[in-house]
């Protein structure tokens, strides 16, 4: 399960009744296996079935896909970031360049 339902506990305005809860049943199990050959093959399990939309915009919430690995792009982020350059311009750089 990805989320609780969200109960509020105060007066703000913001209303919303679950926070990335879906309750989604579809999974996907990879393993590497070796094989008598000394080669490795890769399993793939599918089950389930999503329960909810899949698009590009669901997509891009989820913080991990948001993450930028690459150690040249988080140099460039820093000095950006120590020269004072607003958040706005520091994002357009990365979609740029990712």
């Amino acid at each position: 399960m990805h989320g609780q339902p969200y109960h509020s506990r105060g007066k703000g305005r913001w209303k919303h009744g679950k926070v990335r809860g879906t309750e989604c049943s579809a999974r996907v199990n990879a393993r590497v296996k070796a094989t008598l050959d000394d080669s490795w093959v890769l399993r793939v399990k599918v089950s389930g079935s999503h329960n909810h939309d899949l698009n590009e915009h669901v997509w891009e919430e989820y913080s991990g896909n948001r993450t930028v690995t690459d150690a040249g792009l988080q140099q460039d982020v820093e000095v950006f970031r120590k020269a004072g350059a607003t958040a706005k311009g520091i994002l357009q750089y990365l979609r740029e360049r990712t």
